[in-house]
């Protein structure tokens, strides 16, 4: 073989190995992972950043709660009578008559020969005991109807059974009298008024 041939085999096994290297520097910097941008925040700074907010989210919590107390303070301060409900009585429709005690209001329902309803507020300064229990049962004389009377329980089997409880007003004595009105009892067994009927009322009062 002629040098001239050698020469020209050695110049194309050089270009071939520049050929192999170039094709192996490409596939190396396609492969290797691009460095982390600076802008780019890392698992332990964004561990930061949240540390760092949740501050600013529980004062937004505290805001919130600050609000949610002022508006329960709103509702809290009731207008007077708004416990009373919607009732016939108040356009003077016929077997319903509103009947206004000192310290509570019932519709008395002559059909029924008692009241539909009572109701009252009871603030926590009423619940002082001033007084015992007056058991002064008597007819209510400003039912224009006239109420039931100690007779028509006689003998029936039935408690006397209070709608506005006697032990809710025992702050005044008038107003624990007022309770003992015949208008303000409905006819209950005395196993109902003397047990799941008097808890009711005490979990009112607790």
């Amino acid at each position: 073989m002629s040098k001239r041939r050698k020469s020209q085999k050695n110049i194309y096994y050089a270009i071939y190995i520049l050929c192999f290297i170039l094709v192996a520097l490409i596939v190396i910097l396609n492969v290797t992972p691009k460095k982390t941008s600076t802008n780019q925040i890392s698992p332990k700074q964004t561990t930061q950043t949240q540390i760092q907010t949740k501050p600013k989210t529980t004062q937004t919590e505290q805001s919130k709660t600050t609000t949610a107390s002022k508006t329960i303070e709103n509702i809290i301060s009731l207008t007077n009578g708004l416990e009373i409900p919607l009732c016939p009585a108040q356009n003077h429709t016929e077997d319903h008559e509103m009947r206004k005690f000192k310290n509570y209001t019932i519709c008395y329902r002559e059909s029924y020969e008692q009241a539909e309803w009572s109701a009252y507020c009871l603030s926590d300064f009423q619940l002082e005991k001033n007084t015992d229990r007056t058991n002064d049962f008597r007819v209510d004389p400003l039912i224009s109807t006239g109420s039931a009377d100690l007779a028509d329980y006689r003998k029936s089997g039935f408690d006397r059974g209070h709608l506005t409880p006697a032990a809710d007003m025992s702050f005044d004595e008038t107003a624990m009298s007022e309770t003992f009105y015949m208008s303000n009892m409905t006819p209950q067994n005395p196993q109902f008024n003397r047990g799941i009927w008097k808890d009711l009322e005490a979990q009112v009062r607790i």
